[in-house]
């Protein structure tokens, strides 16, 4: 049997424990790459936590490619590093709306891997859009994070438009045929925020998207914007839930702005970036 086969067979079987519901266990064989509830529930310090939305059928898949899950890691490294707190990591089908409700979490990201489709285990999709709308702990969530967020309060979401005749596709490999940005790109600043704290009207960003939001909920309010994708940056109305459909995690040395604006979303958190160990 081939790897694709044995990917579709993966797949296959994860759909169906997706749709039994709550008592199924969807990243079952993979639990290792997460942390676990009594490990989390023993902690006293302040801590952050980041969720991931990779789907359960992909885990194989991604481990295979090179560097398997060092993406998951890097990002929980410099979540550590920024905020100065320990950093947890849950797959969010093993939340439940109020499993991080609890004053040592001081921050919550959520993060990409994930499509702005629906997530694929839907019981666990509905614990964790209900705990996005119920949460008072300050919350970002990146590109499939960021679609997440407002998909959990009533937004719409789907593909940039179709390429022109002519047009160059900067990624014929993933959604050939439709606008996407990719790369570092420039965005523009539309309402000053103190996510933006120490950044000029232009920042330069890591995009990697072909979906958009098509319909923000009024709860939330667009903050920055860019030629190709109208909504960039979202903030909550009311509460500390902001939204980047770039990569701010994914900065370097010559595009340092993303590490800015996630320090400043720790300092808005209350965090002082000092290390508590």
């Amino acid at each position: 049997m081939n790897v694709r086969n044995i990917f579709f067979l993966v797949a296959f079987a994860v759909m169906t424990v997706c749709m039994r519901g709550e008592e199924a266990n969807p990243i079952a064989g993979y639990e290792g790459l997460f942390d676990t509830w009594g490990r989390f529930n023993r902690e006293s310090a302040g801590c952050v936590v980041v969720i991931d939305l990779t789907d359960p059928a992909d885990l194989p898949k991604n481990l295979a490619r090179p560097g398997g899950m060092f993406r998951l890691r890097s990002v929980t490294d410099r979540m550590t590093a920024l905020s100065g707190l320990d950093c947890y990591c849950f797959h969010y089908t093993q939340l439940k709306r109020t499993s991080l409700a609890k004053p040592i979490v001081k921050a919550i990201i959520v993060r990409p891997p994930s499509p702005a489709k629906l997530l694929s285990c839907m019981a666990a999709r509905d614990e964790f859009w209900a705990m996005l709308r119920e949460t008072r702990t300050p919350v970002i969530g990146f590109c499939g994070g960021f679609h997440q967020i407002y998909l959990a309060f009533g937004g719409k979401c789907g593909d940039m438009r179709r390429l022109a005749p002519g047009e160059v596709d900067p990624n014929s490999s993933y959604s050939p045929g439709f606008l996407k940005e990719w790369g570092f790109t420039k965005v523009r600043l539309l309402k000053r925020d103190p996510l933006f704290d120490g950044l000029g009207p232009e920042i330069q960003v890591l995009q990697q998207h072909v979906s958009e939001c098509k319909q923000l909920p009024d709860q939330f309010e667009v903050l920055a914007s860019s030629d190709a994708c109208w909504v960039q940056v979202i903030k909550h109305k009311t509460h500390l839930i902001y939204g980047t459909q770039f990569h701010p995690e994914a900065y370097d040395n010559d595009h340092p702005d993303g590490k800015r604006i996630l320090q400043n979303f720790f300092r808005i958190a209350g965090i002082n970036g000092k290390t508590n160990r």
